[in-house]
């Protein structure tokens, strides 16, 4: 879920464009999400995701908190998914020589990933950079990448791991529960370094 701010739109139609000629048929798909509850920007931010191979019935999910608070955003959270899920498949096996298709609901992200829309400054800018990074990694080792724009209603399931983590820091902490980093797996999705940069850049307006 997000709500994405305009910034430098263009026309529509270029956002359309992201679709490349990947093939679905075998493809691993990634579905991604973040979210900033209980306000945005300044609430909790928290991400999901669901990478899913071709042949196997069993999808690999994660999820987890960003941080609380001062610089914390919907941005900053959809950045963050999209580098947690790109991260935990580049150390799953055989992705080699792949195609992988990423798809989220936000429309920033997307556009920007895909160098369509510029970057300016805001929040999420320390995660944008983490994830044009482990983006540029995944490039090198797959077949193909296509980056994806899709509806809500189709991410249903990482937004629905969003919340999760979500409900389950509020219940576990409250409005006032320390910030730690989160980790899944072997894959450590969260530093205090990110979370400190994005506290640095504090007079921005842009989330």
């Amino acid at each position: 879920m997000t709500s994405d701010r305009s910034q430098n739109v263009e026309d529509l139609s270029s956002s359309q464009r992201v679709i490349s000629s990947a093939p679905a048929r075998d493809s691993i798909l990634i579905f991604c999400d973040g979210a900033c509850e209980p306000v945005n920007p300044g609430g909790t931010a928290t991400y999901g995701y669901v990478i899913k191979f071709p042949g196997r019935q069993e999808p690999i999910e994660g999820s987890g908190i960003v941080g609380r608070g001062t610089g914390m955003s919907n941005n900053v959270a959809e950045y963050q998914g999209f580098y947690a899920a790109v991260s935990h498949l580049l150390e799953t096996p055989d992705v080699s020589g792949r195609d992988v298709r990423i798809m989220s609901d936000s429309k920033m992200m997307i556009n920007q990933l895909n160098e369509n829309w510029k970057v300016k400054r805001g929040l999420y800018m320390p995660y944008y950079a983490k994830a044009a990074r482990v983006l540029r990694v995944l490039r090198v080792k797959v077949q193909s990448v296509t980056l994806e724009w899709i509806p809500r209603e189709r991410n249903a399931e990482a937004d629905a791991l969003s919340k999760r983590s979500f409900i389950s820091d509020f219940l576990n902490h409250g409005r006032s529960g320390p910030l730690s980093p989160f980790r899944y797996g072997r894959v450590d999705h969260n530093s205090y370094d990110d979370v400190e940069s994005s506290i640095q850049m504090g007079g921005m307006q842009n989330e």
